[in-house]
This record gives C-alpha cells, sequence and structure tokens, in this order.
C-alpha cells in the first residue's frame, strides 16, 4: 500500500473542509468512513473505492482493504480514513 492518510472533516459541513483535506481526498484511491462522514464529502468521492464502516464492521473492512492492496505489490493505493471534529 502507498501512504494511509488520517484526516478530519469538520464538525459536520462540507463548508469546513480544509483545501489540504480536499486535495487528499481527490488523489486517493480508497476513501475509509462512517456513513455522515461520507455523505460530507460526497462530492469528492466519485471514481473511487468507497468503504463505509460501522462500529461493528470496521475492524473486518481495514483487514480486508489491507489486505486486498497487500495481495497485488504493484498497486500503490492511496487509503483516507475519515473523521469528524467535534
Amino acid at each position: 500500500m502507498g501512504t494511509v492518510y488520517a484526516v478530519g472533516v469538520g464538525p459536520g459541513s462540507p463548508n469546513y473542509i480544509t483545501e489540504t483535506v480536499k486535495k487528499i481526498i481527490i488523489d486517493s484511491d480508497i476513501v475509509v468512513g462512517y456513513k455522515y462522514t461520507l455523505s460530507t464529502i460526497s462530492t469528492l468521492t466519485q471514481n473511487k473505492e468507497v468503504y463505509e464502516i460501522t462500529m461493528e464492521n470496521q475492524e473486518k473492512t481495514y483487514q480486508k482493504i489491507h489486505q486486498e492492496c497487500h495481495s497485488n505489490k504493484e498497486i500503490q493505493s492511496h487509503l483516507v480514513v475519515l473523521f469528524f471534529f467535534q
């Protein structure tokens, strides 16, 4: 895998997402986040591999992504994990 970014998307409005975070999301291949977080950045996730996580499935989802990215050594994916600032 290439690079993993953990980025904050503000308190819940697209207006609070910094230009730096927008660029990281746009340049990424894979985006992971909770439903509401993903909805905040939905305009930035077109043509991306998007994983919606829940408290119940997050560990399994992270393991799946890790395995898929490491099974093909030629893939240099950039993964973004989203969270809110409160």
